[in-house]
């Protein structure tokens, strides 16, 4: 399948684990939920980042995961791709497992928003550095979770 056909294919939860693989993968379960919630918040408030969980999660130029040219973004489509084929981890040991439980729970709100609403985010290293993109500068974050700070500048 083509990217484009793997992204068309997608359900809700398929597109926001492969976000959360792609954005969260390494952070703790904190970081995980924390990044699905801002993309819940954004999806329960319809602005120009999409509407619906699968519309935030692919909207262009949203979450670097779906649309560097990176292994990162190789590694997103190779799992969208398993998914959508039912191939996906099955081991109940795995990162995709527990991604799987985070998307549940945040699909299903039975987990609690730890980043107060925010709407943004981006990782603590960026936000201090040089390269930090201007929607950020000079903000206050509302959250710090693993590697990522959080900020609500919209909702």
């Amino acid at each position: 399948m083509t990217r484009e056909q793997i992204r068309s294919s997608l359900t809700d939860q398929q597109a926001l684990i492969c976000t959360l693989f792609g954005e969260a993968a390494g952070e703790p379960i904190e970081g995980q939920v924390a990044v699905a919630c801002v993309i819940r918040n954004r999806a329960t408030h319809p602005r120009w980042w999409g509407s619906g969980i699968k519309g935030v999660c692919l909207a262009p130029s949203q979450f670097s995961c779906w649309w560097e040219r990176t292994q990162n973004t190789d590694r997103v489509y190779a799992l969208a791709d398993a998914l959508i084929r039912r191939q996906g981890a099955t081991s109940s040991r795995t990162v995709v497992s527990q991604l799987h439980w985070v998307a549940a729970g945040v699909l299903d709100d039975l987990l609690v928003d730890n980043t107060r609403s925010a709407d943004h985010y981006l990782t603590d290293r960026l936000f201090r550095s040089a390269k930090c993109p201007p929607w950020a500068q000079g903000k206050t974050p509302v959250a710090r979770i693993g590697a990522h700070v959080f900020f609500r500048l919209e909702i």
